[in-house]
């Protein structure tokens, strides 16, 4: 059953032509301006959704598929989204940042200064409708640089300095730059090209390659936070004109892989006390809590992944708390009580997890086995006796990518699309195809209130964007909990 299910798959899939260069291609999709004859992924129905409960795949309206030239290690949807108001059929535009790989370096080597020819993309995604549904994904601007690999890509919050918004990039070169993209769009020539406005390789000179970027919270949002591969974390600041080391020390004896500031997110920009706490952790399994103030003050430190890695970590605005997630699987939710600092865990992946991104109770898990998944968390982490309520969260899986033992293909949702990787070489171990590095959710719009969206990459170069129907996962989620 399985070999003849395997040419059926076969004889049916849809070839996915990929370019040795940064232009985004789609399935059997010469562009993305026809809509009728775009390449879109149909999704199947999730067997392990529950009886008389339709699958969360069914929620998705939108879904589609890029090649974004190479493995795709860091992405960041811009927070400025454009049009969107004034009408029903008003188009909004979305700008996601891109790092893929040369595919000249398969692998990179964390804390040395690499170099070689890479490319930050800048794609604008544009919507209509509410539920929303893509009518073109476009390359609207690309910065080159030396780099070899993008390891982390962080959009400033503020989105009324420039048009499109200032994007921070930690490069391989051992370099922070930031970027100011405008409005402006690709002229017919291809896209704009885009130069740092500024750099600082001070962390570089002191020994240190970054590995993640975190702007603060709260106006002016000068103040960049930079998380580094041999375990150490600095401050700078981020003015028109210059970039300043503020402070630098050793958070770590291992590897950095997230900052975070810590802050009631109900403060918003503007409101509420002065943020001066924030997170780091990493291979070591630990999350520290620090002063901003006073460097190297360390206010807590829990160890919660023992013999483990964390892999992410991230903000939670309601309830307010950080979750955590390790190489081990496990989804730890920290949070702060009348007792002090309270933390409690479940379970979720048994595969290695690379992620974790959360937006109004929504979480998004990937993993290296190539699986996206999706849970509502929000009323399991409220609830009275958490310890017991995290244990009834159910992930689905919303994206998987798979790679064929026998034919050497990958294989998208079930063998819905597949290509073969005999005649394409990316320079990778041909499992790292299926990593899915990343995941990030699309920012709020105006003009789709009544729309979710994320976007997730592979080792493979592949970039998907899905679109979700809010109000159909609310009413999904609700019999959940």
């Amino acid at each position: 059953a399985r070999k003849s299910a395997r040419k059926s798959a076969r004889k049916s899939a849809r070839k996915i032509e990929l370019y040795n260069h940064s232009h985004v291609s789609i399935p059997e999709t010469p562009a993305l301006e026809d809509r009728k004859t775009a390449a879109k992924v149909k999704p199947p129905k999730d067997p392990t959704a529950p009886r008389n409960v339709k699958s969360p795949r069914e929620c998705i309206s939108d879904d589609v598929l890029v090649f974004c030239g190479g493995p795709v290690w860091s992405l960041a949807w811009s927070p400025a989204v454009r049009g969107g108001e004034g009408s029903d059929d008003a188009t909004s535009i979305f700008y996601i940042a891109v790092g893929p790989h040369s595919l000249g370096h398969g692998l990179n080597a964390v804390n040395q200064v690499l170099s070689g020819p890479a490319l930050i993309q800048i794609l604008a995604v544009s919507c209509k409708g509410d539920p929303a549904r893509i009518t073109n994904v476009a390359v609207h601007s690309v910065a080159r640089h030396r780099g070899a690999v993008t390891w982390d890509l962080a959009w400033c919050p503020d989105t009324a300095r420039v048009g499109v918004g200032v994007l921070a990039a930690a490069l391989g070169d051992g370099r922070v730059c930031v970027y100011s993209v405008r409005e402006c769009c690709a002229g017919e020539g291809g896209p704009s090209h885009l130069s740092p406005k500024l750099s600082t390789s001070e962390l570089r000179d002191r020994g240190s390659i970054p590995s993640c970027l975190a702007w603060h919270p709260q106006r002016p949002h000068s103040t960049l936070l930079v998380g580094c591969w041999d375990g150490s974390v600095a401050q700078l600041m981020v003015t028109p004109d210059r970039v300043d080391l503020v402070s630098f020390f050793k958070a770590d004896i291992f590897a950095l892989r997230r900052v975070i500031w810590c802050h009631d997110p109900a403060d918003g920009e503007d409101g509420g006390a002065r943020c001066e706490m924030y997170a780091t952790c990493g291979n070591s399994g630990t999350l520290k809590l620090w002063n901003e103030g006073e460097p190297q003050h360390l206010l807590h430190s829990f160890t919660l992944a023992r013999d483990h890695h964390i892999m992410a970590a991230e903000l939670c605005k309601d309830p307010a708390g950080l979750v955590v997630l390790g190489t081990d699987g496990r989804f730890h939710f920290l949070w702060c009580s009348e007792s002090g600092f309270e933390e409690t865990s479940k379970e979720l992946a048994k595969n290695c997890p690379s992620s974790i991104v959360e937006k109004d109770g929504y979480f998004l898990l990937s993993n290296f086995a190539g699986d996206v998944c999706l849970f509502y968390g929000r009323q399991a982490l409220y609830k009275s006796g958490i310890g017991r309520s995290i244990k009834r969260i159910t992930e689905h899986i919303v994206s998987s990518l798979t790679l064929d033992a026998e034919s050497g293909s990958l294989r998208l949702d079930e063998g819905i699309s597949e290509t073969s990787l005999e005649e394409r070489d990316l320079n990778l171990n041909p499992l790292q195809q299926v990593h899915a590095y990343r995941s990030a959710w699309m920012p709020s719009s105006h003009g789709s209130p009544g729309t979710m969206g994320y976007a997730h990459a592979y080792g493979a170069g592949l970039l998907r964007v899905q679109l979700l129907d809010k109000k159909k996962c609310d009413r999904l989620y609700t019999k959940y909990c």
